[in-house]
């Protein structure tokens, strides 16, 4: 059975107190007729105030009844409100104190670590992060990945997910992989994670990027994709989608936003300093 909807109440107030007021207008006046006038023209001013007595009566009920009932819909707004204030303040509570304390403390000892420990640890600290975005996003079914480039240096860069992925009440998986070059289709995430930030669309079918793979079997109608870039350094991007459309609100971009910033501290951090220069170099050269 469908569900039944509300329907919302308008403030009619300036139209049912105008109605009275002509009535009432109406109504003064037949009872100066009944005054002045006498036989059958009195006998009808009679029968007219009475109708004019009963429509501003009648009037005047619908007025309360839409007073009474706008009051209450008002009512319902601020307690719908006040809860999801509420909601909102404890996600933001558990973003801060568990989700961003918790990668912050990772990314910390990732800091201190000598090499063969960063390498160790940063695998762990991505598939954290790729977890973290469908805990704090707000959709009942979300799917999460991080798209890593293999090679920061080869010439035609692939980006896969492999092991970082994680949903929640899905079945479906990540099945893309991203290969760089004009020639090949979805163009537009490597323009994403070599200058750009986020793209989100929360309707595939009516917003995409230019140079999406229309031929690609995505199911889903919402996501959003982040760049992991660190001063100039392409590291991948952190996506995430969900099968219904408006799947993501704008805090969950923002959320989404601060983790592929992490992410990106976080490689960075597992890189030596000699690495970071023979990246750069190799970049520079080409």
């Amino acid at each position: 059975m469908a569900d039944k909807t509300t329907k919302q109440v308008k403030d009619h107030a300036v139209i049912y107190t105008a109605a009275v007021g002509v009535l009432g207008a109406l109504t003064a006046l037949t009872a100066f007729c009944i005054s002045v006038t006498s036989g059958t023209a009195q006998n009808w001013a009679r029968l007219g105030a009475l109708v004019l007595g009963l429509l501003t009566a009648y009037v005047g009920f619908l007025k309360f009844r839409n007073e009474r009932a706008f009051k209450q819909q008002q009512e319902q707004e601020k307690t719908s409100l006040s809860a999801a204030l509420k909601a909102e303040a404890r996600r933001t509570m558990l973003l801060v104190n568990g989700a961003m304390l918790g990668t912050a403390v990772q990314l910390r000892e990732l800091a201190v670590a000598d090499q063969p420990t960063k390498d160790q640890l940063i695998g762990a600290l991505r598939s954290s992060i790729v977890c973290k975005v469908c805990d704090l996003v707000q959709s009942d079914a979300p799917r999460a990945g991080y798209f890593r480039v293999d090679d920061l240096t080869a010439a035609t860069r692939v980006m896969r997910a492999g092991a970082y992925v994680h949903s929640r009440n899905r079945e479906d998986s990540f099945t893309t992989e991203f290969i760089e070059g004009q020639a090949h289709p979805d163009q537009a995430v490597w323009n994403l994670i070599d200058s750009g930030d986020v793209f989100e669309s929360n309707d595939t079918q009516q917003r995409v990027p230019d140079t999406w793979n229309t031929n690609a079997n995505r199911q889903y109608r919402s996501f959003v994709s982040v760049a992991v870039r660190a001063d100039g350094l392409a590291f991948g991007m952190l996506t995430a989608n969900t099968m219904e459309i408006d799947g993501f609100t704008d805090s969950d971009i923002g959320t989404m936003q601060v983790l592929a910033h992490l992410l990106a501290t976080a490689e960075a951090t597992a890189l030596s300093t000699s690495k970071i220069n023979k990246i750069r170099s190799e970049l520079a050269s080409r």
